[in-house]
């Protein structure tokens, strides 16, 4: 999003002309209505400074309460090629077995990682990452409570992360 501080400054002193006049019809002391004023510019400029080194994504894909929300027809190009680069297109032939999706991993290390999990460790990351299944589906597939279920996640990822430092 670009910044062209003159227009949006203008903008703003146009804004607060209407709110300066309210407050003084209000009668407000002109020291008062200033510090408003400072307040209220320091505020915006920080917005813009958070707004120039920010890029919003789209939550167009963006897991919120296990369903997916789309907020936008128009889709952020940043976003776009992330979830490209991370993509990974496969077929059902690619899948031959409990535990044949760990051969499509091309990292050495989380494949070695992956591989030693027990199996139902596996089992869980699989129907989480591979089968998208939510943390509810999972809970209840397994019949056991989602913070259960969470506890059992955190210990599989911390397995996955020691073995890869």
């Amino acid at each position: 999003m670009k910044f062209y501080y003159g227009l949006e400054k203008k903008k703003f002193d146009e804004n607060w002309e209407m709110i300066r006049k309210e407050y003084q019809d209000a009668g407000m002391d002109e020291e008062s209505i200033e510090k408003m004023y400072e307040y209220d510019w320091d505020a915006f400029k920080r917005e813009r400074v958070w707004c120039k080194h920010n890029q919003y994504l789209d939550g167009k894909y963006i897991d919120i309460d296990d369903k997916l929300q789309e907020s936008s027809q128009d889709f952020n190009p940043l976003y776009r090629y992330v979830v490209k680069q991370l993509s990974y297109e496969c077929s059902e032939n690619d899948f031959k077995g409990e535990d044949a999706w760990i051969e499509t991993l091309e990292n050495k290390k989380l494949y070695d990682a992956i591989l030693a999990l027990n199996s139902e460790q596996r089992h869980i990351l699989k129907l989480r990452v591979i089968d998208e299944l939510t943390m509810r589906q999972i809970a209840d597939l397994y019949g056991i409570a989602i913070g259960s279920l969470e506890d059992r996640i955190n210990v599989i990822f911390k397995k996955i992360k020691k073995f890869m430092n």
